[in-house]
């Protein structure tokens, strides 16, 4: 099974906040968001998942 993850978003609602992070990398108890999505869809049986990035992708991606 696969899943599409938008971390795409500027965040702008997160301000100052997402001056330093982009929403899908901001930490929350010493852990990124995207990875706990990342953990929740390896809990439903997701193998394979596919990201849809636009800004701060190369922080994304050396994050992954």
């Amino acid at each position: 099974m696969q899943a599409i993850i938008f971390a795409n978003r500027s965040a702008a609602e997160l301000a100052p906040l997402n001056r330093q992070y982009s929403a899908a990398l901001m930490p929350l108890v010493n852990k990124a968001l995207i990875e706990y999505t990342l953990e929740d869809l390896s809990c439903a049986g997701i193998t394979h998942a596919k990201l849809v990035v636009a800004n701060r992708a190369s922080e994304i991606e050396a994050h992954i």
